[in-house]
């Protein structure tokens, strides 16, 4: 235990060099004759240590490392380490990776062999040509089975270089090995590409040297041009690397300035197209964290050219929208995060082509804090035009509220002073005083409604008005408005549900009807539905003169349908506005034009009831009955536009579970789905036992703590969502 330190980072080989030496009191080349260290890195701060305080490597004390890598190059005598096969790593990990996809068990541990490189820093190599003169004798066949132990040659190494070599240095005797170097020149630059390591090409110097079947002049001409050739290509390969060092360098610089102009997320998919293929990056895709449950396609490019639909919502368990994964094809695909702190932003995936982890840093870096940047000036510009328009809001409200606040609180001071005289008249009628007072009260009722009104009306303008979004049956909320205000309304069936705020909707329901004039009473209100979404059609009395008002919208009533993501025409006599059906797995909102006219009904295999079929037909569009596991194992074939109807009602726990599903799935979760009310008791208790759903779609918690408008549970549930 004395001669073993205490666990220490990487980087500190030095400090753990220190304790043996001036903690433990230990004297290298007395106490201890080797310094056996876990990693090259560790191997060269320790050697630093021992050089520091006079001891000689390998003089006073040998040592060695682990990992082969580039520190160990760095010692003043090349070091002794131990090669770690990577590409045999590599290669099994992978083979375990799709076997594991296949379901094929794979063993608990894989151990592969481990090359030693020897070299000078253990004291071992002080002279190869003597070493292998006291092995006997020394021939082709002994240099062939050297050289492959020395470099881990495999058979497709052999044939390339290996036998290659021999052969031209043993057909050169005659002509001073012509065709040997050439060939040599070509291996050489090779090497030094991949492993820049002189100290094996000394001893292969040696080696050869020490070769007894072939003439020792002829080998020493040729160890010497060899020696020269070697020293030619490193210092070619040296200026390569130099220059196009400096010439990444420019190009890193370029492209960090120009990430400083990027204003938001598309400039900066423009500004990655515009220089990341001049460093070596032929595909780039940037992703963007969204929830735990969706990720936000930003854009990307392939052969420079923009791929995919940018701030595309997909699944979170896919690193790329499917349509962009199936068409990436072969290749090495480079995923790094991107963050700033601890703050986890997204991740950008590029397709690289050489093994520079320093410039795959540099780009993620520069990416990292320009999107960060991005991020602060979208923020910015949201919280200014929030400032601007609440503003102006509040300007308008005032100015508004200007005349409309000073004229009934005037009227209301003197239609007090008028009760105060009726009071104190001892011959006035109580049914008097009765009948000011309620008339009093019935106008400030009317005046604080009016002047919510307006303060709704302000919020909506400065974007601060929030909705509860959840999904509620729209049926109930139209009978009510239509018994308080006396309309006509006509239902075709029990609707599906639409996603909103049901106060607001109710109160847009009562807006809109309160904007007819009294001529055009009683308001019709016509309800249907089509494959866009649902249709309220609210239509003036046709007994009206013509010299009637037009209706008049006013603009939170706009506001309040925009919200919704709704749209609306007004006409003369009539107002017409369409709530859009929610999607499975993203907010409701736009929806392309339905195509295919197919409404695929999820009824776990039960008969279709007549609700599905009366929906059908209000669409005109075609039934096709299946399952949600039906769905799930063939994506493909729903046609493009089509819609999905799910009544809860024939639904058991199990489909609710696989509906959570289908919400995730990358291919179905943007369908537009006409959910069915859940009228059953039986039905809400499934919802009540699938709380935690809320959890795995949009993250959104804004109904936390609320009562649901559909199951009545206090608790997140699955009606509780916009799916």
């Amino acid at each position: 235990p004395q001669l073993i330190s205490s666990p220490c980072p990487w980087h500190e080989g030095d400090l753990a060099l220190l304790e043996l030496i001036e903690e433990r009191k230990l004297v290298p080349g007395r106490d201890f004759t080797m310094v056996c260290c876990a990693s090259d890195m560790l191997m060269l701060n320790a050697a630093k240590v021992l050089e520091r305080k006079g001891f000689g490597i390998p003089r006073d004390v040998g040592i060695v490392g682990f990992n082969d890598s580039v520190e160990s190059r760095f010692l003043s005598v090349p070091g002794t380490t131990v090669r770690v096969p990577f590409s045999e790593l590599g290669k099994v990990a992978h083979k375990v990776l799709m076997d594991s996809l296949v379901g094929t068990p794979g063993s608990d541990d894989i151990i592969l062999p481990a090359q030693p490189v020897i070299r000078y820093s253990c004291g071992c190599l002080q002279s190869m040509a003597g070493k292998l003169s006291h092995s006997g004798c020394f021939g082709r066949a002994e240099l062939h089975s050297w050289a492959i132990r020395q470099f881990a040659l495999d058979q497709e190494r052999q044939n390339a270089y290996l036998e290659p070599l021999l052969d031209a240095l043993y057909r050169g005797v005659g002509n001073q090995g012509i065709a040997l170097f050439p060939l040599l020149s070509k291996v050489l630059e090779r090497y030094f590409q991949d492993e820049p390591d002189t100290s094996a090409f000394q001893q292969t110097a040696e080696a050869v040297s020490a070769l007894e079947d072939l003439d020792p002049s002829y080998l020493e001409s040729i160890v010497r041009r060899g020696r020269a050739l070697a020293l030619e290509t490193q210092s070619r390969l040296a200026n390569k690397r130099s220059y196009e060092f400096i010439q990444q360098a420019e190009l890193l610089n370029a492209f960090k300035c120009d990430l400083l102009k990027a204003w938001n997320r598309q400039s900066l998919v423009a500004i990655m197209l515009q220089h990341l293929p001049k460093l070596g990056v032929s595909q780039a895709y940037l992703v963007m964290n969204e929830n735990d449950t969706y990720s936000r396609y930003v854009g990307g490019y392939r052969a420079q050219v923009p791929i995919g639909t940018p701030d595309e919502l997909f699944p979170s368990h896919r690193l790329l929208p499917q349509q962009i994964d199936a068409t990436c094809g072969p290749g090495v695909y480079l995923v790094q995060p991107l963050f700033i702190e601890n703050q986890a932003l997204g991740y950008v995936i590029t397709a690289i082509a050489d093994r520079n982890a320093l410039k795959h840093e540099e780009l993620r870096s520069s990416i990292s804090s320009a999107l960060k940047g991005v991020l602060l000036f979208e923020e910015m510009a949201k919280a200014k035009d929030v400032a601007e328009r609440a503003e102006q809001a509040e300007l308008d409200f005032f100015a508004s509220m200007g005349a409309s606040l000073k004229e009934p609180v005037c009227d209301f001071i003197g239609r007090m002073d008028m009760l105060h005289e009726l009071v104190a008249e001892e011959s006035v009628h109580a049914g008097r005083v009765g009948h000011a007072i309620s008339s009093l009260s019935h106008d400030m009722r009317l005046y604080l409604e009016h002047t919510k009104l307006l303060f709704d009306q302000t919020l909506a303008q400065a974007g601060s008005l929030e909705l509860d979004r959840v999904l509620v049956a729209v049926d109930p909320l139209l009978t009510d408005v239509a018994n308080s205000t006396g309309c006509l309304l006509t239902l075709p069936m029990r609707l599906p549900l639409v996603v909103g705020d049901k106060r607001r909707l109710e109160q847009l329901f009562s807006l809109v009807i309160a904007s007819f004039p009294p001529a055009y009473a009683p308001v019709r209100i016509h309800v249907g539905f089509d494959g866009t979404g649902l249709h309220l059609d609210f239509q003036g009395s046709q007994t009206a003169s013509k010299d009637a008002e037009s209706i008049t919208i006013v603009p939170f009533i706009e506001s309040l349908i925009l919200l919704h993501g709704g749209t609306y025409t007004r006409q003369e006599t009539s107002f017409e506005m369409v709530l859009p059906w929610p999607k499975l797995g993203e907010p409701g909102g736009d929806h392309a034009p339905s195509t295919s006219k197919v409404m695929l009904v999820l009824s776990g295999g039960l008969e279709v009831g007549s609700d599905a079929h009366m929906a059908a037909k209000l669409c005109q569009f075609e039934l096709e009955n299946l399952s949600v596991e039906q769905l799930l194992q063939s994506p493909a074939d729903v046609p493009e536009g089509a819609l999905l109807y799910w009544d809860a009602d024939l639904a058991d726990t199990a489909q609710f579970l696989a509906m959570v599903k289908v919400s995730r799935h990358h291919a179905l979760f943007s369908i537009p789905l006409l959910p069915s009310e859940p009228s059953s008791r039986e039905s809400r208790h499934s919802c009540m036992r699938l709380k935690s759903f809320c959890d795995h779609t949009r993250g959104d918690r804004s109904s936390y703590g609320r009562i649901c408008g559909i199951c009545r549970s206090a608790t997140p549930c699955i009606c509780n969502r916009s799916w």
